[in-house]
């Protein structure tokens, strides 16, 4: 797996690109309901106000792909909106890299434990 982190300063934004291999990723987003993502996210981090998650299809040129958005808003520690696909992912956050590094860390370690 590679994580890229990609800061913005005048849109105050940070992008976490994450390549992978492993399908088991996007099975693991598809299959989780809204209470168990807000249970996830909620362990990552404090005060969660809002979590909304969507599972569906997009064109990518003339490829459909199935994929799941995860948006998660706080009081305090930033708003992030993650999109899962087959081999890739994006996390697009309003804190700090370093801070949007570790959430993406954190999930990736929640859905491949021990890598």
């Amino acid at each position: 797996m590679k994580l890229s982190v990609y800061e913005f300063k005048d849109l105050a934004r940070t992008y976490v690109i994450i390549e992978h291999d492993n399908p088991k990723l996007l099975e693991f987003f598809s299959k989780l309901s809204l209470q168990s993502a807000k249970k996830i996210v909620s362990s990552l981090l404090s005060e969660v106000t809002s979590v909304k998650l969507s599972k569906g299809k997009m064109l990518y040129g003339d490829e459909e792909l199935d994929f799941v958005y995860l948006s998660i808003e706080t009081m305090g520690e930033g708003d992030y909106k993650l999109e899962v696909y087959p081999r890739s992912a994006t996390l697009e956050a309003s804190s700090d890299p370093s801070k949007a590094y570790e959430v993406a860390k954190r999930l990736m370690e929640i859905t491949f434990p021990g890598h």
